[in-house]
């Protein structure tokens, strides 16, 4: 029979809480009399789903079991009832508190450390961080909830490189990690520190059915360095979703298929069309599903956290602005959080920053990753590698027209499947391949096992003509072009140095390359005369092995470059100057100045003020360094005005 008195039911539901309560400290104390040493907090151990409370540092951070959440719950009210009872101010140095916080539902046990008039510094027993507050705001624990273990662990990060002193970026990055997530913390030692246990631990979250490490997340913020400096020692997930591919089918001679993107004669990309083009139709619906999915109002949910090497996600194509499902192949460390991704339906490689990326849905994941990766067989190119007219030929011919191929070979490696094939345009199949026709046009050589379908009976010359490289020259830009660039540098609205985003890819290429040419190649130093204008390779500090123009001849043997594909000068000794590698020239700058065009300094200044020009590094950082040009006037060789466009984002 229920009671008629309600107060009489609410002492009854506190009486239980207390009963609650007092069998786990009842519990706590046998297990520590059972032991030789007695203490009052039970200590984190083994692997435990955790949440985050409050960050110092990655060294210094407080973390809670989730299993002790119902254990804080009726903790929480228990301290309430007794905040009620009164009783406040009434407290001393070392005295356990409880503790109302400005927000009335919240109580909190506290240590308090210092008294000092009507203040008190406290140490929040179950939260791991300080504060100073009213002493009006205090009442003295019971016994019964002061000898509760404490809920916060003290933490520091297992494999992180110690710090004198941590920035605020670090802890924010740790707290961005963590969010309000259920976290796994991973036990692995622990360490005294004046007199505090604090246990050394690995911490990770599971994302997409991964889990991610909070240390490697940290490194590639360059927020924290791995101990040792080990820079390339972020570990793979032991498990995570990936792409299905389809193989081409061994026992079928022919095959339709769609070339969809083009490297090079051996490196091309095909999509299978399928039967009744049922594979292009699958392709067609996913990617309007995707436009749709990912046009929508941007939130944080879709936004990758980590980027490891083999992450499954969507990525914009960098020349038509549609997502496409990608793949990270590589964590750039020339520069910060760059990464380079695989666009897995068309074959498509580009560097873009890793805030651009998102999060794929599993019903993304069904299709298998579309592109096939084809050489066309029996040729090779004439000289030591394919000319750009030779990639310009086979990409025209083959573009948006369907294709039959012939399957010759195939070769199973590590990483992928290459497939030797001959190729024909589908109404022509009983024409010439394309395999012959770049040996006629002279773009390529036929190697033996190319079977040519010349009438004339004449055969196929092997052109191997020497190659008069001239010194490097800018591409011709018209004004009123339109290019999508990221912004290299920006030092006033006079003066912002960009680079085309289409480019950004074959930048990182040649970089590698230019670098890798000059450790092998162990050239002697040339006593040459050096004049303005001329190309030549210098190594930097900053950017290493440089494409760079000898600007302005200085005293004591001193010159000053324009640093070609990075838009900065540089002053360096003549005798560090090396000939520019005619493979190297081939290829003009990657970067470009422009100023912005009808804009004068403020007051009739003849130079931007700082505030200016931090008001525009503010803007661009603010769109990600990306912006959208429209070529004005070409001013000098190097620099053009050009009207900028920022994409407007939402607060």
């Amino acid at each position: 029979q229920a009671s008629a008195d309600p107060v009489q039911d609410k002492t009854q539901g506190q009486s239980v809480l207390e009963q609650a309560l007092q069998e786990v400290i009842g519990r706590l104390c046998d297990k520590g009399e059972g032991s030789k040493q007695v203490t009052a907090r039970e200590v984190l151990a083994g692997v435990e789903d955790v949440v985050l409370l409050h960050v110092e540092s990655p060294e210094s951070f407080f973390v809670m079991r989730t299993r002790d959440w119902k254990m804080a719950d009726m903790m929480r009210m228990q301290m309430k009832r007794k905040w009620m009872e009164g009783g406040w101010g009434k407290v001393k140095v070392d005295d356990i508190a409880v503790l109302k916080d400005d927000d009335a539902t919240e109580y909190h046990r506290v240590k308090v450390i210092t008294i000092e008039s009507d203040l008190a510094w406290v140490t929040y027993i179950d939260q791991g961080n300080n504060s100073q507050v009213p002493l009006t705001s205090l009442v003295c624990m019971s016994e019964n909830l002061s000898t509760l273990p404490p809920m916060a662990h003290h933490c520091t990060l297992a494999g992180v490189s110690s710090e004198h002193e941590w920035n605020e970026e670090a802890a924010r990055g740790v707290r961005l990690f963590s969010g309000k997530d259920v976290c796994k913390a991973t036990v692995v030692g622990s360490r005294d520190c004046m007199g505090k246990n604090i246990m050394i631990v690995m911490f990770s979250k599971e994302e997409d059915q991964t889990d991610i490490s909070l240390l490697d997340f940290l490194v590639f913020r360059a927020l924290a360095s791995r101990e040792g400096q080990d820079l390339e020692g972020s570990s793979l997930p032991i498990s995570f979703r990936s792409f299905l591919y389809l193989p081409l089918d061994r026992t079928v001679q022919e095959h339709l298929v769609k070339v969809v993107h083009v490297d090079t004669p051996d490196q091309m990309y095909i999509n299978l069309v399928g039967e009744n083009h049922s594979y292009i139709k699958y392709m067609e619906n996913m990617m309007e599903e995707m436009q749709e999915e990912y046009s929508r109002h941007e939130a944080d949910d879709q936004k990758v956290i980590y980027p490891y090497v083999g992450l499954v996600c969507a990525a914009q194509h960098a020349e038509d602005g549609k997502y496409h499902r990608a793949q990270v192949t590589e964590l750039l460390q020339e520069e910060i959080m760059m990464v380079r991704v695989m666009l897995v339906d068309i074959g498509y490689c580009q560097v873009v920053h890793y805030n651009s990326l998102r999060r794929i849905s599993d019903k993304f994941l069904v299709l298998p990753a579309m592109a096939i990766r084809v050489s066309l067989s029996g040729v090779r190119p004439v000289g030591e590698g394919w000319s750009d007219e030779a990639i310009k030929y086979v990409k025209e011919i083959v573009r948006t027209k369907m294709m039959r191929i012939k399957l010759e070979d195939m070769k199973t490696g590590m990483d992928e499947c290459e497939c030797k094939v001959v190729m024909y345009e589908d109404n022509c199949i009983q024409g010439v391949s394309i395999n012959t026709m770049i040996v006629e046009k002279g773009y390529a050589t036929a190697l033996p096992e190319l079977e040519t379908e010349k009438s004339d009976g004449h055969p196929i010359l092997d052109i191997d003509e020497e190659n008069n490289l001239p010194q490097l020259q800018r591409p011709v830009m018209e004004a009123g072009s339109r290019f999508t660039c990221r912004v290299v540098s920006s030092s006033s609205p006079g003066n912002i140095c960009l680079r085309r985003l289409v480019e950004e890819e074959s930048f990182y290429q040649m970089s590698k390359e230019l670098t890798r040419y000059h450790e092998t190649h162990c050239s002697p130093a040339l006593l040459r005369h050096w004049k303005e204008g001329d190309s030549c390779v210098v190594k930097t500090p900053g950017e290493g092995w440089v494409r760079a123009r000898v600007d302005r001849m200085m005293e004591g043997g001193m010159v000053e470059l324009l640093l070609h594909d990075h838009g900065s000068r540089f002053v360096g000794a003549v005798e560090s100057l090396k000939p520019l590698p005619g493979e190297f020239c081939q290829v003009g700058p990657f970067c470009w100045t422009v100023e912005l065009p009808n804009l004068v300094p403020a007051g009739g200044a003849k130079t931007w003020t700082g505030v200016a020009c931090e008001k525009l590094q503010e803007i661009l950082l603010w769109v990600g360094m990306e912006v959208d040009i429209e070529l004005g006037k070409k001013l000098t060789e190097d620099k053009w005005q050009a009207v900028m466009f920022v994409k407007e984002k939402e607060e």
